[in-house]
């Protein structure tokens, strides 16, 4: 891979990496990840590899980088094993902490709002949620000066925050 990349063949690196001649290795996906710099693709190949090894929480980061914030949860809501986790943060796994600082950051009341009634419906999280629970009781708060508006007026919360994970046929 070091050749080709030096070489800056980077279709050759591509092909074998998109039809599985380089087997799947976190080193090889982190790699083509770096790579999204000088090679846009790498990164979604590195996306792919990543998910073919089911190590799924460095691509929430990345998304939460990005301010893909409910992507990278609805990620984390489909591979997360809720019984697995002992209570303690799992190493490199996102934190209900990381998503509602990054919804908070984006001064989104409505994805700060969804993330908070997702994660306040498990006891494990209790602790984290009090932090945010103001910036909940109060979503005009989160607004900052991003110059975003919000009308409270026209839309309460309720009605204009559907959930992040219904089904789509439900959505009025």
């Amino acid at each position: 891979m070091n050749m080709l990349v030096d070489r800056n063949e980077f279709y050759a690196l591509h092909q074998l990496a998109q039809y599985h001649a380089l087997p799947d290795d976190l080193r090889l996906a982190n790699r083509l990840l770096d790579l999204s710099s000088v090679y846009p693709a790498g990164k979604q190949l590195g996306i792919d590899m990543l998910l073919r090894l089911n190590n799924w929480p460095p691509i929430c980061d990345l998304l939460i980088k990005e301010k893909k914030v409910e992507v990278a949860l609805r990620l984390f809501v489909e591979k997360w094993d809720a019984k697995r986790d002992t209570g303690h943060a799992s190493e490199g796994y996102p934190t209900a902490e990381k998503f509602l600082q990054a919804a908070k950051d984006l001064h989104d009341p409505v994805l700060f709002h969804n993330i908070f009634a997702y994660f306040q419906n498990m006891k494990l999280f209790k602790d984290v949620l009090r932090k945010f629970e103001s910036d909940f009781k109060d979503p005009l708060s989160l607004k900052g000066s991003t110059g975003m508006v919000y009308n409270m007026q026209n839309v309460s919360m309720k009605q204009k925050s559907t959930s992040l994970f219904c089904n789509p046929t439900q959505i009025s």
